[in-house]
């Protein structure tokens, strides 16, 4: 399997990368005939259900809607240690639970975010 490849996303920070990463040519037209497939499944689920939902005829059987936490990237997994610490020591574990705190694996992939994200 030589030749050029994708960028692909790093999934490993949850992040969206500029571009595909390691996704062989070869197999794209493969794979983009997949995700068409699996997309126009979630637009029927979305038109049959979409509506009731939204009017409140459709409840979750989990209970409570998913809350989605600010994300505040850090440099590395130290940094997230340390966070965490400091704010045990300054009585502010409260604030901690409110947030959720990712590590990007050095400041060059904080950079390549920022500039991703600053568009």
């Amino acid at each position: 399997m030589g030749g050029r490849k994708y960028q692909a996303i790093n999934y490993n920070y949850y992040c969206i990368e500029d571009k595909l990463k390691y996704v062989n040519p070869a197999i794209a037209p493969v794979y983009f005939s997949f995700l068409k497939q699996e997309v126009e499944l979630f637009f029927s689920i979305v038109r049959k259900y979409g509506g009731d939902w939204e009017k409140g005829l459709i409840k979750s059987k989990i209970g409570n809607p998913i809350v989605l936490k600010p994300i505040v990237f850090c440099e590395g997994d130290i940094d997230i240690v340390l966070i965490k610490k400091a704010a045990e020591l300054l009585g502010k574990t409260d604030l901690m639970d409110k947030i959720e705190l990712r590590h990007r694996g050095g400041y060059t992939n904080l950079d390549k975010l920022w500039s991703i994200l600053n568009r």
